[in-house]
């Protein structure tokens, strides 16, 4: 008998976009140099945890930080449209002040 299904839900890291208060909604923006840095710090944090399956929505900031997390395990990111970002209309792009 196989043990508990554990699923581990985890954010992008931040982008340009977020650190300046920017709405990006599904605006297809990558991670800043400050988001892959807690990427990668985040990574290191969860590098004993077993993974069969990892899902991402298929923005480019959050496959990204996908890979991130993977390293160097040999498992392919399943990309889901499903998963990405809410439509934020006309404040795509807008700046929160």
């Amino acid at each position: 008998m196989e043990g508990p299904t554990r699923i581990h839900l985890l954010r992008h890291g931040p982008t340009e976009w977020n650190e300046i208060r920017r709405f990006q909604g599904r605006s297809d923006v990558p991670l800043s140099p400050k988001g892959i840095e807690l990427a990668r710090f985040v990574a290191q944090k969860l590098e004993d945890l077993h993974w069969d399956v990892v899902l991402s929505s298929p923005l480019q900031r959050a496959h990204e930080t996908a890979e991130i997390m993977i390293g160097d395990r040999s498992i392919e990111i399943q990309s889901l449209p499903g998963l990405v970002e809410m439509d934020l209309g006309e404040l795509e792009g807008r700046v929160l002040d």
